[in-house]
């Protein structure tokens, strides 16, 4: 798991609004770029539905570079990475991951440490 206690209370207190920053122009575009990568994740058994989407949105922007390993360390997620970067990372996890949801716990069932793939 790669969120920490704070960091996880700083990414929900910070993404918030995610849904009314996507309402504006391009930004679902920018959630499909994170979506395509959803199942390289991991997807952690045994912790809240709000930690295990910000456990995936810390993945999903390591995955693009947004942060590295050394952020993390020093807790310097929120400083480097903006509201709807962010925004657009929890977008993805949550909009395209929860109409799978009959799926992922299907998946976990059989052992699976692997988000199920993002679907239109």
């Amino acid at each position: 798991l790669l969120v920490t206690p704070n960091l996880n209370i700083e990414l929900t207190s910070f993404s918030e609004t995610y849904d009314e920053l996507m309402s504006f122009p391009n930004y679902p575009e920018f959630a499909e770029e994170f979506a395509a990568k959803l199942d390289q994740l991991y997807l952690a058994e045994g912790y809240s539905e709000e930690t295990n989407i910000n456990n995936m949105i810390v993945q999903l922007l390591m995955l693009e570079g947004y942060i590295n390993s050394d952020d993390l360390a020093r807790g310097s997620v929120i400083e480097k990475v903006n509201r709807e970067t962010i925004a657009a990372a929890k977008y993805a996890v949550v909009h395209f991951l929860h109409p799978q949801k009959e799926n992922v716990s299907t998946e976990s069932d059989k052992g699976s440490k692997t988000a199920p793939k993002a679907t239109k």
